[in-house]
């Protein structure tokens, strides 16, 4: 958790070094012979880790029960975006994460709750201030989400059962920045509404 807050902390204030540069809002500066870190037909892969699912928050409520214990995977986030031109870029956003929890009941059985929950967005990108290594961005997506509900026990008065969910629709939200050591690698970070308040983790440019 603390080096993802390091991770994410780094990435803004990479960001911050292009405020003030009296460039607009979507306008990129002009580029002074290296190649801008997003631009028309650029292709962006990032891969990440979130954090500040609420779904996790309310269900850490539970913890006082005999014998509880709770594990996650995720929210992981995997994107993939197409420049269509200098500022505006398309691609798919795929976040997954899946919750267990296990408890004893007071007659002395065991049950278990496992939630799968996976979103495929199509997203779009209006990216700002573009430098060589700096590239902010606003994002937003919509599109399919898959979420399947698992209740199981050893009870045998208790019918094991798998539910989906009842709307099937993802969103997400997000102002983010991605900063480049180098041409083709680097970090982001992302903040907003979708899978996780807070992720971040590596990019790679083509």
């Amino acid at each position: 958790m603390k080096k993802l807050l390091m991770l994410f902390g780094v990435s803004l204030l990479a960001g911050s070094l292009f405020a003030g540069n009296g460039y607009g809002f979507f306008t990129a500066p002009p580029n002074q012979g290296g190649e801008l870190a997003f631009g028309q037909q650029k292709i962006v892969f990032t891969a990440g880790y979130g954090m500040g699912n609420l779904r996790l928050w309310l269900w850490s409520e539970f913890s006082d029960e005999l014998n509880f214990s709770s594990s996650a995977l995720g929210p992981l986030h995997f994107r993939g975006e197409v420049g269509i031109s200098d500022n505006v870029g398309i691609g798919l956003s795929v976040n997954h994460m899946t919750l267990k929890q296990t408890w004893d009941g007071d007659s002395g059985y065991y049950y278990k709750y496992t939630f799968n929950t996976t979103n495929y967005l199509l997203r779009f990108n209006f990216h700002f201030s573009v430098t060589e290594t700096v590239d902010p961005y606003f994002g937003i997506g919509a599109g399919y989400a898959s979420n399947v509900h698992k209740f199981e026990s050893n009870d045998p008065y208790w019918d094991d059962s798998s539910v989906s969910g009842m709307v099937p629709f993802g969103f997400e939200m997000a102002v983010g920045v991605r900063y480049y050591f180098i041409p083709n690698f680097g970090i982001y970070g992302e903040i907003g509404l979708g899978k996780s308040i807070m992720n971040g983790g590596i990019a790679l440019a083509f």
